[in-house]
């Protein structure tokens, strides 16, 4: 049996290298001369003079009307190509050969065999072109002038699998399948099961409107206009502050000797990056971490930008793939609408390219797939409540992975307060003034000082600065300090990280990080007066240098005694674990005819807490969780530009569910009750409870039913609800 692991397939491919796939008609003709039989010799010689005549005036991709006039047969080729392999040498084997001299008699082989072996290559390309049919040749020939002007064949070729391993039977695993590009080696290709591996405990997060592409990154410093590097500029430093925060948030969470965060984008990007990020971030480019298994205990994974081939270069692929010349598309690839999946079976409709022949697109999709293999470095399918994983994906690209958010680029990178990106970047000074110089980075243009003020004003954070070194209000509840939303919905809010923290404290997310700052009192040469600040020391081992960095030489510097707040952080921190795993409770479902549009069929009533402050709410209408004898309604925004998709996935289910399900069989269905039916097991009567303006209001905001199990539980309790209608659908499934 041949068992194949993943995808070999784009590996497949010869002739890529111009100097080691071309032969010129001139080798063709000297191999004549290695015929030892004057007959073999005489016929090769033949066909060569018909092969030469057919490329006179032919060039880019071969045609196939020349070879016919000259009377060039399907079987003139396959025996000419007969002929060069029988001119093969075979290594002398030795075995008493040391490796390096072993070595040096394969290389040496090789080169004697490496006329014969593209000739050979050549006569068979050119016997299966003939034999085609096809008019012009697949992108598997093509003639072209060296630099002496002599006529070269350029030669490209799809490897295909050993005969022998092939003979029997295959099995084939791939988490990324193409079942397009597999069928192209294996033409009996039947795919048994899809199975998708279970993730309980993995929150991801992409961005739906923007790809993030390789030449809006880089390309204008290759000569592009002084505009267009400044823009590419602050997009790549609105990154790195992204990329600090996330490494705030998960500092000393990732499984070590292992780092905490792992950021993977283009080669030609890691350099850029890997001088402004703190040192607990790894960082790797694409299609260089197959098989790479040291990022398998990060707490998060960064993914900047996609790998994307050209469309010339799939277009080659999938004739190569097919022996069929694929029609070249005029210009980039054409646009069309992609789906994000999302963990609940629905979908968010985002811009994608897709290549107008079905097999390129193919070939494209595969490519496209390293984003999936690239986030499997984290193993997010290993992850358990100890080690749970929070993955971004900085790019609009449709993937297979199941999503548990999106969210715009804009709002990703740009949420971030002041205060936030101090304590991300490891130095929080007193000052605006000084804050500026620290975020010197962030504002480029004028006064960075002003720019902090102007930024804290806008932010509602006047004084904030003042008030973290002045007590402890400006550290808890009674202050007005807002949560930062990118922090908070990004790394507390989702459904898989919500922190035990105190309702209403800014710091409530990074909690753990804030253990390491200390304070120190400085002053400026030329100054009266001195000032304090908050230095992260994990990050800067050298606070006085790591200072002196971003304000200039220091006149004094000394330890503070710590704030107020900070030392609560630290009592904080003392007193409980900073990431105790939520509930895994599972709901109480009670299966009620809702019925308001044709696919929201469930009331969920349910004993979790609700998720206050989740960037992206479930893609439904009537989905209820109980908090005390409270309902919180959970509502998705009808108004939205990005219409929902529902059952994009095969299998998925309804309602949206906090950790992802195989989908069971179907089965026969389930006895269910109404609102109605509810209200008379409890002993209630239906009508008299709804009337009056306060059910009015109800019926308004959620529909007759709703409205009616609301006003059950506010009479009777969520114990006496769940109570009665647990034992009508017993009784009602014992009498069918």
């Amino acid at each position: 049996m041949l068992v194949l692991d993943e995808a070999p397939w784009l590996g497949l491919f010869g002739g890529r290298d111009r100097q080691s796939a071309s032969v010129t008609v001139s080798e063709l003709n000297a191999l004549a001369l290695k015929l030892a039989a004057s007959e073999k010799r005489n016929v090769y010689r033949r066909i060569v003079d018909k092969m030469s005549a057919a490329l006179t005036g032919q060039s880019g991709l071969l045609k196939r009307a020349p070879f016919m006039s000259c009377d060039l047969s399907v079987a003139e080729a396959d025996h000419a190509a007969r002929l060069t392999q029988g001119l093969r040498q075979s290594i002398a084997v030795n075995h008493d050969l040391a490796s390096e001299a072993a070595a040096i008699t394969v290389r040496e082989t090789y080169e004697k065999n490496r006329s014969v072996i593209l000739a050979a290559r050549f006569w068979s390309l050119l016997a299966a072109f003939l034999r085609s049919g096809e008019a012009i040749a697949p992108w598997s020939l093509s003639v072209d002038e060296d630099a002496a002007g002599e006529r070269t064949v350029l030669l490209r070729w799809k490897e295909e699998l050993n005969g022998d391993w092939a003979a029997g039977p295959v099995l084939y695993l791939d988490a990324t399948v193409i079942p397009e590009v597999a069928s192209a080696w294996l033409p009996n290709l039947r795919i048994e099961a899809a199975v998708r591996a279970r993730e309980t405990h993995v929150h991801r997060v992409a961005v739906i409107d923007r790809v993030f592409g390789r030449s809006s990154l880089l390309t204008a410093e290759c000569g592009g206009d002084a505009a267009e590097a400044k823009r590419q500029t602050n997009t790549i430093g609105q990154i790195v502050r992204f990329i600090e925060r996330i490494a705030f948030r998960f500092r000393g969470q990732g499984a070590r000797p292992g780092p905490d965060v792992a950021v993977v984008t283009y080669k030609d990007l890691e350099p850029r990056l890997r001088g402004q990020l703190p040192a607990n971030v790894a960082l790797g480019h694409f299609n260089a971490l197959r098989g790479f298994d040291g990022w398998r205990g990060v707490a998060a994974i960064v993914v900047l930008g996609r790998p994307e081939a050209s469309p010339r270069d799939v277009e080659i692929m999938a004739s190569l793939a097919t022996n069929r010349l694929v029609p070249p598309n005029a210009g980039y690839y054409p646009r069309g609408d992609g789906v994000q999946l999302m963990r609940d079976g629905t979908g968010r409709r985002v811009t994608a390219h897709i290549h107008p022949d079905p097999q390129a697109e193919a070939f494209r999709r595969q490519i496209a797939t390293e984003l999936e293999q690239i986030e499997g470095r984290a193993r997010p399918v290993r992850r358990g409540p100890g080690a749970r994983l929070f993955s971004v994906m900085l790019t609009s690209t449709p993937t297979a992975l199941a999503l548990d958010a999106t969210v715009a680029a804009g709002d990703l990178l740009d949420a971030g307060g002041i205060i936030d990106a101090l304590f991300a970047r490891g130095i929080v000074p007193e000052t605006a003034r000084d804050a500026g110089h620290v975020l010197a980075d962030v504002f480029v243009n004028g006064d960075p000082a002003a720019a902090v003020r102007q930024r804290l004003h806008r932010e509602g954070e006047i004084g904030a600065l003042t008030g973290l070194f002045s007590g402890a209000a400006a550290w808890g509840k009674g202050s007005d300090r807002k949560c930062d939303r990118s922090i908070r919905d990004l790394n507390r809010a989702a459904s898989h990280f919500q922190a035990q923290s105190v309702e209403g404290r800014w710091f409530e997310a990074p909690l753990a990080g804030l253990e390491s700052f200390r304070c120190f009192r400085y002053r400026l040469p030329r100054e009266r007066r001195s000032g304090r600040v908050l230095i992260d020391i994990d990050r800067y081992p050298d606070p006085r240098q790591s200072l002196t960095d971003s304000l200039g030489p220091l006149e004094h510097f000394v330890s503070e005694k710590d704030p107020v707040g900070l030392a609560d952080v630290r009592a904080a921190l003392a007193g409980r674990g900073p990431h105790a795993p939520a509930s895994e409770t599972p709901p109480i479902v009670l299966a009620l005819p809702v019925g308001r549009t044709p696919f929201h069929e469930l009331l969920c009533i349910s004993d979790r807490t609700a998720e206050r402050h989740s960037p992206v709410p479930p893609a439904a209408d009537d989905i209820y969780r109980v908090e005390s004898l409270s309902l919180t309604l959970r509502v998705h925004d009808r108004h939205s530009t990005q219409p929902l998709y529902h059952r994009v996935r095969d299998g998925a289910f309804w309602p949206p569910q906090r950790t992802p399900i195989i989908a069971p069989p179907p089965q026969a269905a389930e006895p269910r009750m109404s609102a109605v039916e509810l209200a008379i097991e409890l002993g209630a009567k239906p009508r008299s409870l709804m009337v009056g303006p306060s059910f009015a209001k109800l019926q308004r905001d959620h529909g007759k039913e709703q409205a009616l199990v609301i006003k059950l539980i506010g009479r009777f309790g969520r114990d006496a609800v769940l109570a009665a209608a647990s034992c009508f659908l017993n009784l009602r499934s014992e009498a069918k």
